[in-house]
């Protein structure tokens, strides 16, 4: 047959339908046990897919519909039924009310439970059912429908991949020839049903018919044939009263490989799955209960964050780092664009309801942003790194964020310290054409210049003595390289003394920790310029000695004398000394 696409299906729906192999020996499907029961004996069962409790009990994997009841002993009466004259082939005509359906035909619990092999890739579909009497034929369908169904009367809209599974049970079974299964498709653009078993009628195509037994590769259908106690979601006999146990034939379950029928799963899935018990499996047939509708798709999305990466490092660090909001985010499917959404307040981002394919998710940004995540990392332009992935039934859902960070700037001024104080202040002036050097610091010798840390970038100051570097959020060095007859005031400090690169860098700089868009300014570099004096005596007698000795403002002798030349002189040299004050005392020696 053709091979149709149908939709993604991740649920488990159980409908208790009494089917007809007598309990043969347990099979295991794809992980999960056909056995006739709803306990695990050791894989996978109803009881581990269908969790949860009164009234809920959809915590699990599987799906589980609990109708109405219309014995008289019923604590939960029938309120959804087919009236008299609702034709499966007719949906627009079928109305729902409340009312009693036979006992014949009343369905109570209904579950549905899909899943992916884990080493085949195959999709299989579980069903599972329970009846209340057993004496008569007992004819239902699991119906999933792509488009969901309220429920409501005449408003069941029927598309191209629509899937009926249907089965017939006799009346008082006694082996797996009393089961029939009907497997058929809603093709209603081919009307000859080509590449089918048959035309079942009413736009569907049977792609099998026939005895349980039969399925074959297709899967497996098992009625229980002793009695084992209910499940924990309950069970009740034809009166309503609550029953303990679950008596042989009145309840089945069954595996259908929908791979090996040819039917594609995908995404985003069955929008609703319901199941009604019918006259017979022909398509004039009569209906009678119904069982839901239940929401039976799959959740097939791409989310994400966009998050402020203060520190640039492609790691989001929460909760320091907070979401960025109001960002564009872009999504292509083979290489076109298919939707776009912007961030929320905590900047969050999804795309719902996807199908099967490979898509691609883009940022844009503002000019002056730079992106850290995803990789690589450090910065491309924000944009360049994009998250590829691939949708389908096995991966129905990714996450991908997204990392971004603005440049910190740190700034300066250089200015001649006029009164060397270490401040620029009223009087100093710019100093232009110093250069300043920028290392990044490794740790090795935090916040100390050493031969581990590398150079970065440097900067010359500007006419007006300013300096500035525009720098990824990280640990930095800063420091000037000195000049001739120059002595630095601010800072003091020797972060900058080792000079590994021998730059001439004097001692003092700035060790700091830039963030994302910080701004760190007033990093200032002070300098004084050194000046020489001279002090001399000269003797007019020519017959007078003399001695000259001079000290700054903290007392330190400064500069040497020495005896002068003609005319007979002293002089006290001082070179290199810094702007002060400095005494100086020549003593006079009366020959």
């Amino acid at each position: 047959m053709n091979k149709k696409k149908i939709g993604t299906i991740f649920f488990t729906t159980m409908l208790l339908l009494s089917m007809v192999v007598i309990q043969a020996a347990a099979v295991t499907l794809s992980g999960f046990e056909i056995e006739g029961n709803t306990a695990s004996d050791g894989d996978a069962d109803w009881e581990t897919v269908i969790t949860g409790g009164d009234p809920d009990w959809d915590a699990g994997d599987g799906i589980l519909i609990r109708d109405g009841n219309s014995g008289p002993k019923s604590t939960s009466p029938e309120e959804n039924i087919f009236a008299k004259g609702g034709k499966f082939a007719s949906p627009a005509g079928w109305t729902i009310e409340p009312g009693n359906s036979p006992a014949q035909n009343d369905l109570t619990n209904v579950e549905i439970h899909a899943k992916i092999d884990d080493i085949s890739g195959d999709s299989w579909l579980f069903m599972g059912m329970e009846r209340i009497k057993k004496q008569g034929t007992f004819d239902l369908d699991f119906e999933f429908n792509q488009v969901a169904w309220d429920g409501n009367s005449g408003t069941l809209v029927r598309t191209e991949g629509d899937l009926v599974i249907g089965f017939e049970l006799s009346g008082n079974p006694t082996g797996p020839d009393d089961l029939e299964v009907l497997i058929a498709v809603y093709e209603p653009n081919n009307p000859t049903c080509t590449g089918y078993s048959a035309v079942y009628g009413a736009n569907f195509c049977e792609v099998y018919r026939g005895a349980a037994g039969g399925l074959g590769a297709l899967g497996a259908a098992i009625m229980n044939d002793v009695t084992f106690p209910a499940p924990p979601w309950g069970s009740v006999d034809s009166a309503g009263n609550p029953e303990t146990e679950i008596d042989p034939f009145f309840f089945a379950e069954a595996a259908i490989n929908l791979t090996e029928l040819g039917i594609d799963l995908s995404c985003p899935g069955f929008g609703s799955v319901h199941a009604k018990s019918r006259s017979s499996l022909e398509v004039t047939a009569d209906l009678k209960d119904l069982a839901g509708p239940k929401a039976f798709t799959v959740s097939c999305y791409i989310e994400g964050y966009k998050f402020h990466d203060l520190d640039a490092d492609g790691t989001w660090d929460q909760p320091g780092e907070p979401g960025l909001s109001g960002w564009t985010i872009e999504l292509y499917k083979d290489g076109g664009l298919v939707d776009s959404t912007t961030t929320d307040a905590n900047g969050y981002y999804r795309f719902d309801g996807l199908s099967d394919g490979t898509y691609t998710v883009q940022e844009t940004c503002p000019s002056g942003w730079f992106q850290s995540y995803p990789s690589p990392n450090p910065a491309a332009s924000c944009g360049d790194n994009t998250h590829t992935f691939v949708i389908g039934i096995d991966t129905p859902n990714f996450s991908g964020n997204f990392g971004n960070y603005q440049n910190a700037t740190f700034s300066g001024m250089k200015y001649k310290d006029a009164d060397n104080s270490g401040t620029n202040n009223t009087g100093d002036s710019s100093l232009n054409g110093w250069t300043i050097y920028v290392y990044e610091d490794d740790g090795d010798t935090a916040d100390m210049l050493d031969a581990n840390d590398t150079q970065v970038t440097s900067d010359m100051t500007s006419g007006s003595g300013a300096y500035s570097f525009s720098l990824t959020p990280g640990d930095y060095i800063v420091c000037e390289v000195g000049q001739s007859n120059w002595t630095q005031t601010e800072p003091v400090n020797s972060v900058c003394a080792a000079d590994p690169d021998t730059l001439g860098l004097e001692d003092g700089g700035y060790a700091f920790t830039v963030t994302s868009g910080q701004t760190s300014s007033s990093n200032d570099f002070g300098n004084t310029p050194l000046s020489n004096f001279d002090i001399n005596f000269y003797d007019l007698t020519g017959s007078t000695d003399a001695t000259i000795s001079c000290v700054d403002a903290d007392n330190n002798p400064v500069g040497s004398s020495s005896p002068g030349a003609n005319p007979p002189e002293t002089t006290l040299s001082a070179t290199g000394q810094e702007i002060g004050t400095y005494t100086c005392t020549i003593t006079i020696v009366d020959p």
